[in-house]
C-alpha cells in the first residue's frame, strides 16, 4: 500500500493522496478516519514545495484530512498548510500555500494478493491571487488508476494524468509514473517499522520547457504505534529530484514528521 488516510507512507511521503493507495474497505458500516500531519518538509513529488530556494528548507507543513470508505468507495478532504518561513504570503499567492484536495476512489480486490483502484483527485488553491498565479483558483484535475500486489513486500504502481484546467497551468501538465514498495518489519509483539521506497516520472505534455523534476526518488521510515483507534506515526524521509544549475547535494532533502490517525 502507498500514500495516500496516507495512514502509512504518507507518513514517509507526504504529497500525495490517501485515496491513490486506498484498498477494498468492509461492506460493513461507513468508515470514519481523521487524520493530521506534521512534517518539516512538504514533499510534493520530489520538490520541497513550501521551500525559500533550497531544498532542504525545513519549513513546517501541517495537513489535516478527513475521509469517508464505505464498500470500496472513498471521499478524502485533504490540505496542506505552511508553518514556518518568511515566504508564505508569496507562496499562497502564487497558488502553491493553502493547498486543498477532495479525492474520489473506488477498489477493490482483483484476486486475493492483486487489487485495483480507480480515483479523481481534485486539487485547488482558493486563496491565490490571480496577478501571481496566473489564474484566480487554480485547479489541477488528476484521475488515475492504482495496480497493487500484496506478498512478502507489498506493491503498487500508480498511473495518474496531473491537468491543471486553467490555461495558465498548461505548461504544468504531465503524466505521472510511480511504482513503490512497502515492507514491514516485527520488531517487537504488535509493533512493525515500515520501509518505503517510490519512483517517480512525470512525461510533461510540453517536454522543452520542463527540465527539471523529472524524475524523483523517495525513502522513508516510520514506526507506526496503535493506540485504540488511534495509530501515531513518526517517520525519517528523505528524497531526491533532477533539478537545474544544483548540485547532487542540493537536488536532495531530509525530513521528519509526524501523523496521527483516528478510526471512527
Amino acid at each position: 500500500m502507498f500514500k495516500r488516510l496516507l495512514i502509512a507512507l504518507l507518513v514517509l511521503f507526504p504529497t500525495q493522496s490517501w485515496a491513490e493507495d486506498a484498498t477494498a474497505r468492509s461492506t460493513a458500516r461507513v468508515q470514519i478516519e481523521i487524520g493530521i500531519e506534521v512534517a518539516s518538509i512538504y514533499n510534493n513529488r520530489g520538490l520541497n514545495a513550501f521551500a525559500a530556494g533550497q531544498q532542504r528548507d525545513q519549513h513546517m507543513m501541517l495537513a489535516p484530512s478527513i475521509a469517508f470508505a464505505f464498500a470500496g468507495f472513498t471521499v478524502q478532504y485533504w490540505s496542506a498548510y505552511q508553518w514556518l518561513g518568511e515566504n508564505q504570503a508569496d507562496l499562497v499567492a502564487e497558488g502553491v500555500g493553502h493547498e486543498q484536495q477532495i479525492n474520489l476512489s473506488y477498489a477493490f480486490e482483483l484476486t486475493e494478493r492483486w487489487g485495483l483502484a480507480l480515483g479523481l483527485s481534485t486539487i485547488f488553491y482558493p486563496f491565490a491571487g490571480e496577478q501571481s498565479a496566473g489564474t484566480s483558483v487554480p485547479v489541477c484535475l488528476e484521475p488515475y488508476v492504482t495496480v497493487n500486489r500484496s506478498g512478502w513486500a507489498d506493491l503498487s504502481l500508480t498511473v495518474l494524468y496531473s491537468g491543471g484546467v486553467q490555461k495558465a497551468l498548461a505548461e504544468g501538465r504531465y503524466t505521472y509514473i510511480n511504482p513503490t514498495l512497502e515492507k514491514k518489519v516485527p520488531l517487537n509483539g504488535s509493533i512493525e517499522l515500515a520501509l518505503g521506497l517510490g519512483v517517480g516520472v512525470k512525461i510533461y505534455d510540453q517536454f522543452a520547457a520542463n527540465k527539471e523534476n523529472v524524475v524523483d526518488v523517495a525513502m522513508g521510515i516510520s514506526l507506526p504505534i496503535a493506540l485504540g483507534k488511534a495509530t501515531l506515526s513518526p517517520g525519517v524521509n528523505w528524497a531526491w529530484t533532477n533539478l537545474k544549475q544544483k548540485n547532487a547535494a542540493e537536488e536532495q532533502m531530509l525530513w521528519g514528521s509526524l501523523a496521527i490517525t483516528l478510526g471512527i
